[in-house]
């Protein structure tokens, strides 16, 4: 059987510097911005409707509360992979994601 959950995420902010703004990922155990995707987690709680993003120290040093969770690294991937973001079409995004981190 697959189910499908809805999960409101805590952590996915918009970011603005000068005439550029972008998505940007927030740990929501130290308030400090996501730099590197294999640093942080997706977490959520089975029992919950709130996914969260967070550093893997910060959540290791909470406690590792959640009972899911998954590499926001991997995460990302696996949603591009859905959405048909492959080949040509991943590299005009990623060209365009360094575009934005250029200010």
């Amino acid at each position: 059987m697959v189910t499908t959950e809805i999960l409101e995420v805590e952590g996915l902010g918009m970011h603005q510097i000068r005439d550029r703004t972008g998505l940007r990922l927030i740990c929501q155990f130290c308030s400090k911005f996501i730099d590197k995707g294999s640093a942080a987690l997706f977490v959520w709680d089975p029992e919950g409707s709130v996914a969260k993003v967070v550093h893997k120290v910060c959540n290791n040093e909470n406690g590792d509360p959640y009972k899911f969770t998954q590499e926001v690294d991997t995460g990302l991937m696996y949603l591009l992979w859905n959405v048909g973001v492959r080949g040509e079409a991943m590299n005009r995004a990623q060209e365009k994601a360094e575009s934005l981190s250029q200010f």
